[in-house]
């Protein structure tokens, strides 16, 4: 497996039924998987995954591309035409898995086989045992809001999102507006909960929009849209604080891009929602920053 010179995966409240993420995987499009990573190049900044479902220099092929949080620079990508076999079909964030500094990343390669890939070796250090196999790609279907180490679910009814207490189903958030997810983003200011990023991808005919609202009353602290997106929002990952301004800042996507590249993904401010950022597919080529 050829490696050039690499998601915290989405630890969101997900209201059921919305299916984008599994439609959005099947599309030959820049953005169809969105992770966060931990931090694979060792820098003090959270890292992302970025998957793409048509990159090639010779046709509709896949590739992984890992992406530093701190400059935008790919630190390595997985690409499919360098050989189908060990081509990684998930790519899921390890944790620093050998004490050297640096996140790994699971890879789930042909037939189901799981090994894991060292950040700072830049190629993979070895085979998942069982436990590991069993736990690396387990998708969490809810965020642990108030820290009992139950998570919480959203549920969407009667024109109302609700977060309910894992453990006895209380309400512990509310607002009577429709969101398809919830996302923890981290402290907020002198917030004295962790502000939530609330999503709905699906506003009008295809725009959407993401807000933050404070954990405890549900206060609006900005909202943001993207009229160059389809879906906006519809993939979203918290990375950590990238601009050391105290607040974790996020990567998000939508379904489809209204550029003719296929699809984008931005770097955005926890603070503000501002773009930081700005990733496409160019020219078959490697990720490039705003113009």
């Amino acid at each position: 497996m050829k490696v050039r010179c690499a998601l915290v995966v989405l630890a969101g409240l997900q209201a059921a039924g919305s299916g984008l993420q599994e439609v959005v995987r099947k599309a030959p499009l820049f953005g169809v998987e969105l992770r966060a990573a931990g931090d694979v190049d060792a820098d003090g900044v959270g890292d992302f995954v970025i998957g793409d479902g048509g990159w090639s220099e010779s046709g509709l092929k896949r590739a992984w591309w890992v992406v530093s949080g701190k400059s935008g620079a790919e630190i390595a990508a997985f690409l499919e035409e360098d050989g189908a076999a060990n081509f990684p079909e998930r790519v899921r964030a390890a944790g620093e898995r050998d004490g050297d500094g640096a996140a790994d990343l699971w890879l789930e390669l042909k037939e189901k086989r799981v090994v894991l890939w060292s950040g700072k070796q830049r190629a993979v250090a070895r085979e998942a045992t069982e436990e590991e196999r069993k736990l690396a790609f387990a998708e969490p279907t809810a965020s642990d809001l108030n820290g009992d180490g139950v998570p919480d679910p959203l549920r969407v009814e009667s024109g109302k999102s609700l977060i309910l207490n894992g453990a006895d189903e209380t309400v512990l958030w509310q607002i009577e507006r429709i969101y398809e997810r919830v996302v923890p983003l981290g402290r907020y200011g002198t917030q004295p909960k962790s502000a939530l990023l609330c999503i709905n991808s699906r506003v009008g005919v295809a725009e959407g929009v993401v807000e933050l609202r404070t954990g405890d009353t549900a206060a609006e602290l900005w909202s943001i849209s993207d009229s160059s997106f389809w879906y906006f929002g519809s993939l979203l990952e918290v990375i950590g604080d990238t601009n050391a301004d105290g607040v974790n800042d996020f990567v998000v996507t939508g379904y489809h891009g209204r550029s003719h590249e296929n699809g984008k993904v931005q770097l955005r401010s926890g603070a503000n929602g501002s773009p930081l950022l700005e990733f496409t597919r160019a020219n078959r080529s490697i990720l490039r920053r705003p113009r």
